[in-house]
């Protein structure tokens, strides 16, 4: 026999059979209804503040800048390499790389921004990560 409480029910130690979704799960016949749970908290509550943890995290530019080092066809074909990107997009941007001293390479979320900028430190480029405006 099994019993569905709330997550602001759940105690330490207590067997969960299956979690059903982010507020409600199945429990063993072990189940405690008078286990004292004041020091837990919401699922939900967990879920909010991630989300807004995540939201604020988000964008962050990777920018490619300048050196005298690399060849303009190979910052093309790195480009091509680490994004996927196309011939003439990966052609515009290395122009504007020559020509300005950097460019605004990709947008997106840190974790994969900081990727980014590390697969191209591999490739002999210099590249930063720097959060959108």
């Amino acid at each position: 026999m099994s019993d569905t409480r709330t997550a602001i029910e759940i105690g330490v130690g207590i067997g969960i059979e299956e979690l059903h979704d982010s507020t409600t799960c199945r429990f063993d016949s072990d189940y405690d209804p008078d286990f004292d749970s004041e020091f837990l908290f919401a699922t939900s509550d967990v879920q909010t503040q991630t989300q807004t943890s995540v939201d604020m995290d988000i964008p962050w530019n990777v920018i490619v800048w300048d050196d005298p080092v690399n060849l303009m066809t190979y910052v093309v074909y790195v480009l091509k390499k680490v994004f996927g990107y196309n011939q003439s997009l990966a052609t515009k941007l290395m122009l504007e790389v020559h020509n300005e001293g950097k460019s605004l390479v990709a947008t997106e979320e840190r974790e994969q921004a900081e990727h980014h900028a590390h697969q191209l430190h591999t490739y002999g480029l210099q590249a930063t990560i720097r959060r959108a405006e």
